[in-house]
């Protein structure tokens, strides 16, 4: 839930961006947009500096829930840009990676067990 919350605040963004990004004339059609930059930027970024500054994300703050590494402090830049990697993998593998957090009794998917990382209730 924590996820869909994020996604539509992302894609609201990038709404938002798009309207001013959209109205940037291209001359060249095989250079990237400005907008296709923004989208390619956005959710790395968000996903990862949100999660370094503040444990959290909107989604998982609305509901009360922090990332945190599994012996307990915040987590590093690189770290939660490689739990944002593999969140994408997870997706790629039909979602099996996010099967896991039912299946493990830490309830950990495979972006926190290979990140060595947890999400707690606050």
């Amino acid at each position: 839930m924590a996820y869909l919350i994020d996604v539509v605040f992302v894609w609201a963004l990038l709404f938002a961006s798009g309207l001013v990004l959209f109205t940037i004339p291209i001359s060249d059609p095989f250079n990237f947009s400005p907008f296709v930059c923004v989208f390619l930027v956005s959710g790395p970024l968000y996903f990862t500096v949100t999660v370094v500054a503040w444990s959290t994300t909107l989604g998982k703050r609305i509901l009360g829930l922090r990332v945190v590494r599994k012996d307990g402090p915040g987590i590093s830049f690189g770290r939660a840009f490689a739990r944002y990697f593999y969140y994408s993998i997870s997706f790629l593998i039909f979602g099996i990676g996010f099967l896991m957090i039912l299946f493990t009794p830490d309830k950990r998917g495979l972006h926190d067990l290979i990140c060595d990382t947890k999400v707690v209730h606050r």
